[in-house]
């Protein structure tokens, strides 16, 4: 949905004002204290934070300093940034809060960013036919959903859960509506509402919840956490087999904008996360966000499928308008349609717009071509989404649509007319 800006500093102090709470966990949840010998697994424990407490993130190394400043542990990230001559090295960060004043004067900390929710009768428009007629639907593959929960009694939805976890949350239920909205647009099976009806229809999803009920925040860290856990699985390891997905769906934005992030080399340590994720495997499809100036963080990644989104048409053959809002910049990869149909939370259904909803069709997409291609990479699935892409505004690639709206049917054939092949 779309959401007013804020400045950078607007960030550090609506952290501020919003830990003016008992607690600061989002939703006021309240826990177990930390000690300084101990450290728990994102969604297994909650923190509780004392008022007037600020949350940062520090290097590993400064654990120790951190802990001598009455600061409190969350939970610790290793990821990895690409290093010299491309080679990867190991990067750890813990997740603290700090007393107030305090953080800034850990030397490599920074602040932990707030994100925000960038916010299907629309299948038509993104020409699901020949997927669909070649019964693929989904089946098999399952998209991590990184958002504010999922609703998952809801009736069109509840066969599609597979599972999920909180992260800083005690569970994954949606108390908001962002995220069923969104599992809703991949998957809802229209069962009981047959107007209702997923990409993905039969697409597996794992909710990973990172964001609270309003305010909304989504605090950088547990973004990180989540895309973690999606990647490396309950064994903290690569490619053993117990990662609950390799699609992320993240309809998330950064609420500032900076003209270094402007380019398709966004360098912003979340979208270092995502870039991490892709070099082991996991394809995120990103919303671009809903200032129309730029591609907000973590959508700029270079190896996201960032999405903008057009009106939805009930005749996919006429001329598709960019929603005035959807973000712009050369990070823009493909556009998708928005103002759509889809579930939400408590059971019901509503009509929701933003980039947020645009998303979604793109992820959904990727888990068809995945169901019938699964022994391809994600660079050649991005290269048949943009290479196949109905071409908007001014031929061929510009920042104000991308490579184009998305065309599933399009998107296989190509791949179907290139040879490939999977046993």
């Amino acid at each position: 949905m779309k959401k007013r800006g804020l400045s950078d500093n607007s960030f550090l102090m609506l952290g501020i004002l919003i830990l003016a709470g008992a607690y600061f966990l989002p939703g006021n949840l309240s826990g177990n204290v930390v000690s300084e010998s101990e450290s728990f697994d994102p969604g297994q424990g909650l923190v509780e934070i004392p008022e007037g407490y600020e949350r940062w993130i520090i290097p590993a190394s400064k654990e120790q300093e951190a802990v001598s400043r009455k600061c409190i542990v969350r939970y610790r990230l290793t990821s990895g940034d690409e290093g010299l001559f491309g080679f990867e090295t190991e990067v750890q960060e813990i997740s603290v809060a700090c007393p107030k004043n305090v953080g800034q004067k850990i030397e490599g900390s920074r602040p932990d960013r707030i994100f925000t929710l960038a916010d299907v009768q629309s299948n038509r428009q993104i020409n699901l036919g020949e997927v669909w007629e070649s019964n693929f639907t989904g089946a098999g593959v399952i998209v991590a959903v990184v958002d504010t929960g999922v609703d998952y009694t809801h009736p069109d939805l509840s066969d599609s859960i597979i599972g999920g976890m909180g992260f800083g949350y005690p569970d994954f239920y949606d108390d908001y509506n962002h995220g069923t909205f969104v599992a809703g647009t991949i998957t809802a099976n229209g069962k009981i509402n047959s107007s209702i009806v997923g990409v993905a229809p039969d697409a597996g999803i794992w909710v990973a919840r990172v964001c609270s009920k309003p305010p909304i925040v989504c605090f950088e860290s547990d973004i990180s956490a989540a895309i973690e856990y999606i990647v490396r699985g309950p064994d903290k390891k690569f490619r053993t087999g117990d990662e609950p997905a390799n699609i992320i769906s993240m309809s998330l934005s950064s609420d500032w904008s900076d003209s270094k992030w402007k380019d398709r080399q966004c360098d912003a340590p979340l979208a270092r996360k995502v870039n991490w994720a892709f070099r082991h495997g996991v394809l995120s499809v990103i919303a671009v966000g809903n200032y129309e100036w730029t591609v907000t963080v973590p959508g700029c990644a270079k190896s996201a499928i960032g999405v903008g989104a057009v009106y939805k048409s009930l005749d996919p053959d006429s001329w598709e308008e960019r929603v005035y809002y959807s973000g712009t910049g050369y990070a823009l990869d493909i556009m998708a349609p928005t103002y759509v149909g889809t579930t939400s939370a408590g059971g019901g259904y509503e009509n929701v717009g933003g980039t947020s909803l645009a998303t979604p069709h793109v992820a959904g997409v990727v888990a068809l071509l995945k169901q019938a291609f699964p022994c391809l990479d994600n660079d050649v699935l991005r290269v048949a989404l943009y290479k196949t892409a109905k071409d908007l505004g001014d031929k061929g690639f510009d920042p104000y649509y991308g490579h184009g709206r998305v065309d599933a049917s399009a998107a296989y054939n190509y791949l179907l007319k290139k040879g490939y092949k999977c046993k």
